[in-house]
């Protein structure tokens, strides 16, 4: 899974903008779930009758539940591409939140740091829970790690290699059964084929341990490879009698 496409990096937030996320009601499922999970299970969260003779008179829900639902809200506001988050600078629980109750997060940038030459930043946030009557729950200074947008730029490097590697392999021709051709000049740009004046380039060549040279030459009828291995001198060799190895099967263009 990829972040959104609408995501924003480090570069596009500026200190003192503010976001408002959409309201989230808070459900007595909500309530008994987080006690399954967190193992809390205090009566002033579970036990209706024993909640009357608390001063709020009714089960109130967890404070570290209404900072998880603050975070999962603050994921779209603003929907940022976070890679960590690193700090919780204060932390201040307000107000009680009954089951039933709505909250929205708010959420301002404070700070902003660079870090890692642009490929990353922290940012210092402020995040406040405000239930439906408008009042601070809980509210507090946040740090996250954030993607920069140099960062980008350094994960789209070996995609482009790749396709400049594609671009090579299109002019300097398949693979021989019997060798591998190497390019020993810079190839033509991806999507170029050569012009009369570049027909022929050299390749090193491995051909059955003897040959060392050979050129392949493209002509305007179409793709053809022809080889030329040079082969040391044998003084030993019989008269009538060739030692240039032949490639076996044909070679494909």
């Amino acid at each position: 899974m990829a972040f959104a496409t609408h995501s924003l990096y480090f570069d596009d937030v500026e200190v003192g903008q503010e976001w408002e996320s959409a309201g989230r009601t808070v459900t007595e499922a909500d309530v008994v779930n987080f006690a399954g999970v967190s193992g809390d299970f205090n009566p002033i969260h579970m036990d209706h009758e024993f909640a009357k003779t608390t001063p709020f008179r009714r089960p109130i829900a967890h404070g570290l539940l209404v900072f998880a639902i603050g975070s999962g809200l603050g994921v779209t506001c603003p929907p940022m591409r976070t890679i960590a988050f690193l700090q919780v600078r204060e932390w201040n629980f307000k107000e009680p939140l009954f089951i039933g109750d709505t909250i929205k997060l708010r959420s301002r940038v404070l700070e902003k740091t660079l870090r890692g030459r642009g490929r990353r930043g922290e940012i210092v946030w402020y995040r406040g829970c405000y239930n439906q009557e408008g009042k601070a729950v809980q509210d507090g200074i946040l740090v996250t790690l954030v993607e920069g947008r140099a960062g980008r730029r350094t994960a789209e490097a070996p995609a482009l290699a790749a396709t400049e590697a594609d671009g090579m392999a299109g002019v300097c021709g398949p693979r021989f059964r019997t060798g591998r051709l190497f390019p020993t000049r810079t190839p033509y740009p991806t999507g170029r084929l050569p012009n009369s004046a570049e027909t022929t380039q050299s390749l090193r060549m491995r051909l059955g341990g003897r040959a060392r040279m050979g050129v392949a030459r493209r002509t305007a009828g179409g793709p053809t490879h022809t080889l030329t291995p040079h082969l040391p001198t044998n003084p030993h060799r019989r008269p009538g009698r060739t030692t240039h190895p032949t490639p076996r099967g044909p070679l494909v263009p």
